[in-house]
């Protein structure tokens, strides 16, 4: 499974661009750069660099334009000759550390970023790198504590705050922090795909929190099954079983172990199939894994032999509208909301399914005040807050 501090390590590290002083053919390879010619902006840069051998950023911008055209090798080369004639400046150190991490070279890419450290002590980008990079061969605490520092120092660096989000989120398990980080980070961030990673990732806390724990539920009459197909043994159905199972998953599941929480629950349902909570829980790993399609059938699973758990139905309409089915997702947050008036999380969720539609603006206000004031200290508390603020 891919490790989203990663991702963001190298956002980090690829969004800078080096300057150089405005020239031909470089200042034309730089143009060639900004309008995403990589191509052509390798052949003048290159052009520049045999004209003038010594310029560092011509051989900088070159390496740019090699890593755009998946020339490693030949990218990597211009970097280390950039980075020796200019001994003050990180930036040719920090994509080569992008590409060591991109090949898995994590104590290499730890070495080019603490060199980086030392020509610019104080770049909170530089510092929040390495802590990923010290992550992988350190270990969580070690890169918490480089992070710590950096928001010591830069507390509204948004890169550290997220990244410090994630590591408590997916390697520490401290919910409690991770959602105070991501809330922040909401605060101050307006990276569109970031600020989705964090309200995606607070979400998730939530539904961490709405794991069922207590002995499973069955639905108490026969579920028809579909008749085996020929040759295929029928299910033997053992209820024992599938509570052994079923407990695992739950102990799997919040310790963050999806991949063992699946096959528990999967386990738990195919010796009892009547059993609502699991496919319940079965929901929440899914969405958790991003297999969106899977988490629906569960919920609906769940649905269907018990009709009236709210926290399925709940979990069920975000899914819904992870999958950009607006109308389906309103539709079973109405049906909620019919039954459960005072479900506080389907207030707030109406809320975010009206806010960025202009004609239904007053609804989304109504759906914020009546999350408000069921759940004035709750997880999204804040959020709704600011948005009501400023939409008044």
């Amino acid at each position: 499974m891919s490790n989203p501090i990663i991702r963001m390590f190298l956002i980090v590290l690829g969004m800078a661009l080096l300057g150089a002083c405005q020239r031909d053919p470089l200042s034309q390879g730089l143009q060639a750069l900004g309008k995403g010619d990589a191509a052509q902006a390798r052949i003048l840069l290159q052009r520049a660099a045999d004209i003038n051998p010594g310029d560092p950023s011509a051989l900088a911008n070159l390496g740019i334009a090699y890593l755009r055209l998946g020339q490693t090798n030949e990218a990597l080369e211009a970097f280390r000759k950039a980075s020796a004639l200019a001994l003050n400046d990180p930036r040719p150190l920090e994509f080569m550390a992008t590409i060591a991490a991109a090949q898995g070279q994590w104590k290499l890419a730890a070495g080019h970023l603490t060199e980086a450290v030392r020509r610019d002590p104080q770049s909170p980008r530089i510092q929040t790198a390495l802590a990923v990079a010290e992550l992988q061969f350190l270990g969580p605490q070690a890169a918490k504590t480089r992070l710590d520092s950096v928001l010591g120092t830069a507390p509204n660096y948004s890169p550290a705050v997220i990244n410090l989000a994630l590591l408590n989120k997916d390697w520490l398990k401290n919910p409690d922090e991770a959602k105070a980080l991501f809330q922040r980070y909401l605060k101050i961030s307006r990276d569109p795909e970031r600020v989705a990673l964090a309200r995606r990732a607070l979400t998730d806390l939530e539904a961490s929190s709405r794991i069922i724990t207590p002995p499973p539920v069955r639905k108490p009459e026969p579920v028809k099954e579909p008749a085996p197909l020929p040759n295929e043994k029928p299910v033997a159905h053992n209820p024992q079983a599938a509570a052994e199972a079923y407990n695992r998953g739950v102990r799997s599941h919040m310790a963050g172990d999806y991949d063992r929480a699946l096959q528990d629950y999967s386990r738990a349902v195919q010796n009892d199939p009547g059993m609502a909570n699991a496919h319940y829980n079965l929901g929440l790993v899914f969405r958790a894994r991003n297999e969106l399609s899977k988490s629906r059938s569960a919920l609906q699973q769940a649905l269907a032999i018990a009709p009236g758990m709210a926290d399925a139905r709940y979990m069920l309409a975000l899914v819904l509208r992870d999958l950009r089915e607006p109308a389906a997702c309103l539709a079973e947050l109405n049906t909620l909301l019919e039954k459960n008036p005072r479900y506080a999380p389907a207030h707030h969720a109406l809320g975010q399914l009206y806010k960025d539609d202009p004609a239904k603006r007053n609804l989304a206000k109504e759906a914020f005040r009546h999350y408000l004031e069921l759940a004035p200290d709750g997880p999204s508390a804040r959020e709704a807050r600011n948005w009501l603020k400023y939409n008044p």
